[in-house]
């Protein structure tokens, strides 16, 4: 079974379902939750959070002696890389697969990093005063490791020269 999300009533809640692939046994289906906001979620018995589909292995693996239809982006054969010594030959097919379907996941380097508005962090620090501290300097053998950092993150507007 694939139990894929599509209730638009959870999602304006803060709640979140997981996309699944689970084996149908009795008259239950293992659900993942996820709660994005601060405050208790109430799910009701008998409440839609998906739509289960029954689907053969075929459709979930592919047919694993066919050569893959798409090339794995450049970005993703690093990782590829370090897999496929632990794996089979019909594993590491499978996995290029996956990898070039969510390619797009995956930053393309340290650099090129972007930002999501699903889930807002938040540190709650109470009725807790500021802390003020002197700026230390950097000791002399780290300073060229730090000014490259600090080159970089300006580079990929992590952050703002001040």
């Amino acid at each position: 079974m694939i139990l894929d999300n599509t209730s638009q009533s959870f999602k304006n809640k803060g709640v979140i379902v997981a996309k699944s692939i689970c084996t149908f046994k009795g008259d239950n289906l293992p659900l993942r939750v996820m709660n994005v906001t601060d405050f208790p979620q109430t799910l009701y018995k008998n409440t839609c959070a998906g739509i289960a589909e029954t689907v053969c292995s075929e459709n979930i693996l592919g047919n694993i002696n066919a050569e893959p239809d798409l090339v794995l982006p450049e970005h993703m054969q690093v990782v590829m890389e370090k897999c496929e010594n632990n794996l089979k030959v019909d594993q590491c097919k499978i996995v290029i697969d996956l990898l070039t379907e969510y390619s797009g996941t995956f930053a393309m380097s340290k650099i090129v990093l972007d930002r999501t508005d699903i889930i807002q962090h938040k540190i709650n620090t109470g009725d807790a005063r500021h802390i003020n501290q002197n700026t230390r300097r950097i000791p002399l053998a780290q300073r060229k490791e730090v000014d490259e950092e600090i080159q970089r993150m300006l580079d990929g507007s992590i952050i703002p020269h001040s």
